[in-house]
């Protein structure tokens, strides 16, 4: 009796690390994914191109303060329309980890010549090349004030991704998967019970990741939390990690699916055999019962005479007068 329940809380350990086997890896495969896709950190970031713009654009009406030149020379030269200069240089450095500075940018001070000249031109204004150059620099200067940030070097979701630990972490969880899988497949004989402990770690593993992420994003947790000192950097990474979420909970909602319909097949098939069982033991327990009877009456039967029982009645005559 014991070896029977010491045997049915292997089984269950092992359904159990398969659940979690597979949502450690649903999620750490899921964080590599995009959390290493430089147009996925991107595409978070234009989400708030109007914050970063916002934020460039008072820096850089402070800067024209001080050097005396109109503010419309200086703002817009950052825009929806080139506003990759900054976002593509920001979610490269939050993929490998670096601070994020535009001092040296060219492209912003290309962007800020442009945009000078063209003020300069519509306004008839005449200006030196060292004086547009001066101009350009001082203003790229605070593009990197406003924008410049170390929230890019030691976000923990980005460096936990790009550690060797995820490695770790993917190869023992996957080992830990594939050896509980066939621990079970041992523990049962190779038979087809095996399939109900691997559905029950399935529907386990479904159910638990998509009700923790449905419960993260119902409660606001992510919104409480603060990633970044800079709005728009904190509002990017709060929209990236709330699409992994969703996606977490949509691949729990295909595992749960997946084991229910193993579980469902594998109660299906024993309900099969069981019918079938119980269908061939009743008809061959009619046959026996058959075979029985026909035998006992063919040994216990007397073989009948013709006239025998009147026989007996006549000799039973007393002929004697009365």
């Amino acid at each position: 009796m014991v070896r029977y329940y010491l045997h049915k809380l292997l089984v269950f350990a092992l359904s159990m690390l398969i659940a979690l086997s597979l949502m450690v890896l649903s999620f750490s495969f899921l964080a590599i994914g995009l959390f290493h896709s430089s147009s996925y950190v991107d595409s978070g970031l234009r989400k708030n191109s109007e914050t970063i713009i916002s934020a460039v654009d008072e820096k850089l009406e402070a800067a024209a303060e001080e050097l005396s030149v109109p503010a419309e020379m200086l703002t817009g030269a950052v825009n929806k329309n080139n506003i990759g200069i900054i976002t593509e240089e920001v979610s490269h450095n939050f993929i490998y980890g670096y601070s994020t500075s535009f001092a040296n940018s060219t492209e912003l001070y290309s962007a800020f010549i442009t945009t000078i000249n063209d003020y300069n031109s519509k306004n008839n204004k005449k200006m030196s090349d060292g004086e547009v150059a001066r101009i350009a620099a001082l203003a790229v200067d605070s593009v990197n004030e406003a924008v410049g940030s170390t929230d890019t070097s030691g976000l923990t979701i980005f460096a936990f991704v790009r550690s060797r630990l995820m490695i770790i972490v993917l190869i023992v969880f996957a080992l830990i998967l594939i050896g509980s899988i066939v621990a079970l497949v041992f523990l049962n004989n190779g038979r087809h019970r095996k399939f109900n402990y691997i559905g029950m770690g399935l529907t386990t593993g479904g159910v638990v990741s998509s009700a923790s992420a449905a419960y993260i994003i119902y409660k606001g947790y992510l919104e409480s939390y603060r990633f970044c000192a800079f709005d728009a950097y904190d509002s990017a990474v709060k929209y990236c990690v709330s699409v992994q979420l969703k996606i977490f909970l949509f691949v729990g909602v295909i595992l749960f699916v997946i084991g229910l319909v193993m579980l469902f097949n594998n109660y299906r098939y024993f309900k099969i055999r069981k019918d079938a069982f119980i269908e061939r033991h009743k008809t061959d327990g009619d046959d026996k019962m058959g075979d029985y009877m026909d035998n006992y009456y063919t040994k216990n039967m007397r073989t009948h005479i013709p006239g025998e029982e009147f026989e007996k009645d006549v000799k039973k005559i007393d002929f004697e007068d009365d």
